[in-house]
């Protein structure tokens, strides 16, 4: 061999050696996966089989086979994110049957699309004790799928869907079925149908989260028991779908911007028990929040108190079967801040007694005399005023004068409404509550627009009289 073939033969003979490390899926193969007691292995489901319960596997970087089952104690571990490649086939990881399991620090995708068998990027099936922490999940059909487990913590993973489906045809980020004590702390799911689905669920933690694009933000049925806080959701169908469920705190959230096609609510709450809603950022949703038949069971609550309701189409939308105490809420700007359905007087309770608070409500008069932040004139949804004036059309001229004003205040203390289903509110505030307390800032990017679709058309009216006025002179 001359001088010159040998060179050229040095980086083929390279090239082949990588390869060789290599299996003919480009999947690792060698001296990548190794455990805390010394062992190294070919594979990581050699490593999965071979290391005794309660062994520490470290996975290097590089793309590994998927459709590993774990059904013993084991902790996994990657190292500069490896890649775990379910091929399109079934789970990319299963655990069953077993306890004390960690996932850390991996590049979940490709599972299998098949809704008959769950198929997943993580499985978790009769299992306690599961630590998924710390991964991304990537074209994966189900993101985590948890059944009849226990103490399951999911915590700083981004979860993201199948993008090319329509949205019916995706799944869940995380689908809980039948178990307990599962904490979701600080994931981030896109392009997903609900970001989280409980069903038949308990005692479960759902925080600081962010939820975009898909159907349901959070979604609860007949579950118990659940801490929802300071999640931030938007672009879904309904930011919150809290269905058949009990015993519920909802606070600290922002739920903004969720409109698909035309529809979506920040909250849609049929058939609920014992709901607190506080303290929840709720702006710009076609509607703020829609209960139904809520409380569903004679003697239990729905409290909706300290909120920021504002810019929705509708603010809360009620109907003559629900019962709630809805007090200390800022009203701003919604084209309708109550919408109201039914024939019957509202068992809706505007205000609180003890603390003598009612609402912000950006329509009202302010009139407040004696400097109590309450407005002196109850609030209410009707006009008693305007009622009178349909009746007795010679008045119509001094409809929205400021002779109006002043009999619209003496109608309000004199003359109590008659119409059934009416907001009466005796302690509506006089400023908003709640803005500055929690810490949110209302934003001014559409001022531009608003100023510039407000001075042209000024400009052209004044232009136009001014002309009038020259021509008449």
């Amino acid at each position: 061999m001359s001088h010159v073939q040998r060179l050229l033969s040095i980086p083929i003979l390279i090239f082949m050696s990588l390869v060789m490390t290599q299996s003919v899926g480009g999947y690792i193969d060698s001296s990548t996966v190794y455990d805390d007691l010394g062992n190294r292995y070919s594979s990581l489901k050699e490593a999965i089989s071979g290391a005794p319960p309660g062994t520490t596997i470290y996975v290097e970087s590089g793309v590994h086979r998927g459709g590993i089952v774990i059904d013993k104690p084991l902790s996994l571990v990657g190292l500069d994110q490896p890649v775990l490649d379910g091929g399109y086939r079934g789970s990319v990881i299963v655990i069953e049957n077993t306890r004390d399991v960690t996932i850390n620090g991996f590049r979940i995708v490709r599972s299998g699309r098949v809704y008959s068998t769950e198929d997943s990027g993580i499985k978790i099936i009769n299992s306690s004790r599961v630590d998924i922490t710390n991964n991304v999940f990537d074209d994966v059909f189900f993101g985590i799928l948890v059944k009849n487990s226990r103490g399951v913590d999911i915590k700083n993973n981004m979860i993201t869907g199948i993008d090319e489906y329509y949205l019916s045809d995706r799944m869940h980020g995380i689908y809980n079925w039948y178990s307990y004590n599962v904490t979701i702390i600080n994931n981030t799911f896109r392009y997903v149908k609900d970001g989280v689905y409980n069903d038949h669920n308990y005692d479960t933690v759902i925080a600081n989260n962010t939820f975009r694009y898909g159907r349901y933000g959070v979604h609860l049925m007949y579950s118990d028991r659940f801490v929802i806080e300071r999640n931030d959701i938007s672009g879904f169908i309904a930011g919150m779908a809290l269905m058949y469920s009990e015993n519920l705190t909802i606070r600290y959230n922002r739920i903004h911007g969720n409109r698909v096609g035309g529809i979506g609510e920040g909250l849609f709450i049929p058939e609920t028990d014992n709901i607190l809603i506080e303290h929840n950022w709720i702006v710009g949703n076609v509607v703020g929040i829609n209960i139904r038949y809520t409380p569903y069971t004679p003697g239990k609550y729905s409290i909706i108190r300290f909120n920021v309701i504002a810019y929705n189409y509708v603010g809360l939308h009620v109907d003559t079967d629900s019962e709630a105490e809805v007090y200390g809420n800022d009203f701003i700007e919604n084209v309708q801040e109550i919408r109201y359905i039914g024939y019957t007087k509202s068992r809706i309770k505007w205000y609180s007694e003890e603390l003598r608070i009612g609402n912000y409500w950006s329509g009202i008069q302010a009139y407040d005399s004696d400097g109590d932040g309450l407005v002196d004139v109850p609030y209410t949804l009707v006009d008693p005023l305007y009622r009178f004036i349909r009746e007795h059309r010679e008045l119509s001229a001094y409809y929205l004068s400021p002779v109006y004003e002043v009999l619209d205040i003496v109608f309000k203390y004199s003359y109590e409404s008659r119409l059934q289903g009416l907001i009466e509110d005796p302690y509506p505030l006089r400023e908003p509550y709640n803005i500055e307390r929690l810490y949110l800032t209302v934003y001014y990017e559409n001022l531009p627009y608003t100023l510039v679709l407000t001075l042209i058309p000024g400009y052209i009216v004044y232009r136009g009289v001014y002309r009038a006025r020259r021509k008449t002179g």
